[in-house]
């Protein structure tokens, strides 16, 4: 039996984002024309964890955005191990179930420290596109030193096709 299944995406091998917009989910409700725009979910959890609770209602909302990024749930280094695999399965199911209903999905890829690496990249497709964000990583010499070793991991297992940053 394996360790853990993880729900997967396709994710995309190629896109131009040189006319697309990316706007944070917490815009999507007001935004009238969905073409060339992107959504990304960069945001606190707290603001998007509505696509996890009511899944066909804002999959018929992302709907007709030329791009949305997989939900970024949180995975923090200091959350209990168990919690971290359920955001990463969450983000892995939302994203599977847009991609079935027609949403192009660009997967979004976190890692808490080197602990993680064991799921954190499962699921996700080798040779996509692919959207990381150092948010709060920047600032701390140790998270940074975290996120550093996380990228090169993500780059030699997934060998994206491109990196949206």
């Amino acid at each position: 039996m394996k360790k853990w299944i993880f729900p997967v995406i396709k994710g995309l091998t190629d896109i131009d984002l040189s006319t697309t917009e990316i706007i944070p989910f917490n815009y999507v409700k007001s935004t009238k024309n969905k073409s060339g725009k992107s959504v990304h979910f960069y945001l606190d959890d707290y603001q998007f964890e509505r696509v996890w609770n009511n899944p066909e209602r804002y999959m018929k909302m992302l709907s007709g955005f030329d791009y949305v990024h997989q939900p970024d749930f949180s995975l923090f280094v200091d959350m209990p191990y168990p919690v971290q695999l359920y955001n990463h399965y969450r983000k892995q199911w939302v994203a599977a179930f847009w991609e079935m209903n027609g949403i192009r999905v660009i997967p979004t890829i976190g890692w808490p420290d080197v602990r993680s690496f064991d799921f954190c990249f499962r699921g996700i497709p080798v040779n996509s596109v692919v959207s990381v964000s150092s948010v709060g990583t920047q600032r701390n010499k140790i998270a940074k030193q975290r996120f550093l070793v996380g990228y090169a991991e993500m780059l030699k297992r997934l060998n994206p096709s491109k990196i949206l940053f």
